[in-house]
């Protein structure tokens, strides 16, 4: 209470409970932090609301960098590429956010759409997005022909509370193929 300097308890908590985890030695124990906890849960459930976009934290910018763009989202839809530079969120400078910060923002927004700036080949475009239920694909599948016979090959990613689904529905698809 006394230190000089301001002090964030949250992360001194997270700090002290992760050098304990540490300390254990065991890569088998984990601590979650209340906003890798949320991700992990998202996982898990295999969806969740949002825009449907994978995004760093640009270092020499400072702004949202989209990595990646989930298939039939409301981003893929908008046309929002990889490489996109988000600048704002409905005028909300995102160089003031970290990506979690900003993943809340459009998750935990009371709004349902959302205009995004993007700096795009250093050309600033702007998007309209609409937050959207996206699902999360666990399961994926393949047809290899080898030796003139057909091999269906179906992979699982992670257990999500959707694979069985996500699972029978490939299987019936390669099934008929």
């Amino acid at each position: 209470n006394n230190y000089y300097e301001k002090i964030n308890e949250k992360d001194l908590v997270n700090s002290a409970i992760n050098g304990m985890m540490e300390s254990l030695e065991d890569p088998y124990s984990m601590y979650f932090d209340e906003i890798e906890s949320e991700n992990f849960s998202i996982t898990l459930d295999g969806s969740y609301q949002g825009i449907g976009i994978q995004i760093i934290k640009d270092e020499n910018t400072g702004n949202i960098l989209v990595t990646g763009i989930l298939k039939d989202s409301p981003a893929s839809k908008a046309g929002l590429k990889a490489g996109d530079y988000i600048i704002s969120v409905d005028n909300f400078m995102s160089a003031d956010y970290t990506t979690s910060e900003f993943s809340s923002l459009i998750k935990e927004s009371n709004k349902e759409s959302f205009k995004l700036k993007i700096l795009r080949d250093n050309e600033e475009i702007y998007i309209t997005l609409k937050r959207d239920l996206i699902t999360l694909d666990s399961v994926t599948s393949n047809i290899y022909n080898k030796n003139n016979k057909k091999i269906g090959y179906i992979y699982i990613g992670i257990f999500a509370s959707n694979t069985y689904y996500q699972f029978k529905d490939l299987l019936v698809q390669l099934e008929n193929d």
